[in-house]
C-alpha cells in the first residue's frame, strides 16, 4: 500500500512541476517560444554561409541574371550601408511587386568607395514562398566588427514573434563571409542601433512592433500584434570584454507616441550625453521628437517638429557624427521629396546649416541610412521610386560636413547602386 501511496506522490510531485515549467512570461519579458540567443560565436568564426535553419533562409551566391529574384524584382527599397576594411556595403530588401510574402534581402558591395558596385553578393532568401526576411541594418560595434541585423518574419506579420536577427559580414579571397545569424529580440529593427559613452561600451537597439490588431496585413495571414511589443521599444546592451561579443540585449523602455496620429514608429535615438537621450519619430503628419533626462528609462510627451518646416511621414536618419555634430536626413517636404540633410553644432538645440542631396519631383527619395569613413566623408544610401517600373534605384550620395555648413551642393557625389534597368 505504502509503494502505491508513493507512486501517486510522485505524480502529483510531477505535475506542479510541469505546471510551474509552463508557466506564461511576466508582461515585458521574451515570449517563451522565441527566447534571445546569446552570441557566443567568437568574431573570428565566419565562413561562406549558405542556409540557416533558424530563420528559414538560404544564402544565395553567384545568382544568375534569369534567377527570379533578379528577372522578376518589380521592388526594392529601405536600404543600410556600412563599412568594413575600406569596403562599403549596402543592403535592402526586395520583392516581385512590393511588401509581400517571400521579400528577401540583397547584399552589395563596393571595392572603390561607391564608384563601381558588385550587385546581390549575397541574396538572403526564405526557403519557402510564405515567410519574409526583411529590414536589413548595418551598423558597427566596439571591436569594429559590420553587423547585419534584419527582422525574419512568418507570413505578412507574425506578432513579431520571429525577431530580429544578426550576423557579422566581411570579406574573405573575394567572397562575402558572415558568421551565422543569432536571434537578438522580438519586434522590428529598420534602422542603425545607438552607441553610448566614450568608448561605445553600450548600445541601445530602436525596435517598434506595428499596432496590428487583425490577423490581416496586406491582405495576408497575419498575427496580431502583443501587448508588450506594441509601439516603439528600447532594448539595451553592453559587451562581454574578454568574448568580444554582444550580450543579450535587454527591454529598457517604451518611448509614448501621440496614438491619434501613430504611423510606423520607426524610431531613432541621440545620446546628448550619458543621461540626455533625443528620440524622433515618424508619424502620420511628420516628425515627432522627445527627451529623456535618465538614460532612456523614461520620456517625455513628444512634441511634433516644427521648426524646420514641411517633414514628409517617413523614416529619417537621425545619428551622431564622429565630430559631436548631430545630423538629421529628412523629407523637407509635404511628401516624399526634397531629401534634406540638417547639421546641429550645440547638441541638436539649433539646426542652422541644411544641404538638398536629392531633390527629384517625380519618383522623389525615401529612407536614408548613413555611415562616416575615418576622414569624415559622409555616405548616404537611399531609395527612389521603388514599384516604379524601370526606377527602382538604391542611390548614394557622399559629402562631407563642411558642404553642409557651406550648401555645396556642386561637391555631392552621387551614384546609382542599383536600378531595375541595371538588372535586365
Amino acid at each position: 500500500m505504502k509503494k502505491k501511496y508513493h507512486t501517486i506522490l510522485f505524480f502529483i510531485v510531477l505535475l506542479i512541476l510541469s505546471s510551474v515549467a509552463c508557466k506564461k512570461p511576466t508582461q515585458g519579458s521574451e515570449p517563451a517560444d522565441h527566447p534571445p540567443i546569446v552570441h557566443t560565436t567568437p568574431p573570428d568564426n565566419f565562413s561562406a554561409l549558405t542556409s540557416d535553419s533558424s530563420t528559414n533562409s538560404y544564402f544565395l551566391r553567384d545568382v544568375p541574371l534569369t534567377s527570379p529574384y533578379i528577372a522578376q524584382r518589380g521592388w526594392e527599397g529601405v536600404p543600410a550601408i556600412g563599412i568594413k576594411d575600406s569596403i562599403l556595403y549596402a543592403a535592402w530588401y526586395c520583392g516581385k511587386k512590393g511588401e509581400e510574402v517571400g521579400n528577401y534581402i540583397t547584399i552589395s558591395k563596393s571595392k572603390d568607395w561607391g564608384k563601381t558596385w558588385i550587385n546581390n553578393s549575397v541574396i538572403i532568401a526564405s526557403k519557402n514562398d510564405f515567410d519574409r526576411q526583411i529590414d536589413p541594418s548595418l551598423w558597427d560595434d566596439k571591436f569594429g566588427n559590420l553587423h547585419l541585423s534584419w527582422t525574419s518574419v512568418s507570413g505578412g506579420w507574425d506578432g513579431g514573434l520571429r525577431g530580429v536577427w544578426n550576423i557579422m559580414i566581411k570579406e574573405e579571397n573575394n567572397q562575402t563571409v558572415m558568421t551565422k545569424p543569432v536571434r537578438m529580440f522580438s519586434g522590428e529593427m529598420s534602422v542603425k542601433p545607438t552607441s553610448i559613452g566614450a568608448d561605445s561600451s553600450t548600445m541601445i537597439f530602436p525596435v517598434f512592433g506595428p499596432g496590428l490588431l487583425s490577423n490581416t496585413w496586406n491582405g495576408l495571414p497575419s498575427t496580431p500584434t502583443p501587448i508588450d511589443l506594441d509601439g516603439p521599444i528600447l532594448y539595451k546592451s553592453q559587451y562581454n570584454e574578454s568574448t568580444k561579443t554582444i550580450l543579450t540585449p535587454a527591454f529598457l523602455s517604451k518611448i509614448p507616441v501621440v496614438l491619434s496620429k501613430r504611423n510606423y514608429d520607426e524610431e531613432m535615438v541621440v545620446a546628448n550625453n550619458d543621461t540626455l537621450y533625443t528620440a524622433v519619430n515618424r508619424e502620420l503628419d511628420g516628425l515627432y521628437m522627445t527627451h529623456s533626462k535618465n538614460a532612456g528609462l523614461t520620456w517625455d510627451v513628444p512634441s511634433k517638429l516644427t521648426s524646420l518646416g514641411p517633414l514628409a511621414a517617413s523614416r529619417p536618419f537621425f545619428g551622431k557624427l564622429r565630430s559631436g555634430n548631430i545630423i538629421l536626413i529628412v523629407n523637407n517636404a509635404t511628401w516624399r521629396t526634397k531629401l534634406t540633410a540638417f547639421l546641429s553644432t550645440d547638441n541638436g538645440k539649433s539646426w542652422p546649416y541644411n544641404l538638398v542631396i536629392d531633390n527629384d519631383p517625380i519618383y522623389g527619395s525615401s529612407y536614408p541610412a548613413l555611415t562616416e569613413d575615418n576622414t569624415g566623408q559622409l555616405y548616404v544610401c537611399y531609395d527612389q521610386g521603388r514599384g516604379e517600373a524601370g526606377i527602382g534605384r538604391i542611390i548614394l550620395s557622399k559629402f562631407t560636413e563642411a558642404d553642409i555648413i557651406g550648401n555645396k551642393k556642386n561637391n555631392i557625389y552621387t551614384k546609382i547602386i542599383c536600378s531595375f534597368s541595371s538588372l535586365r
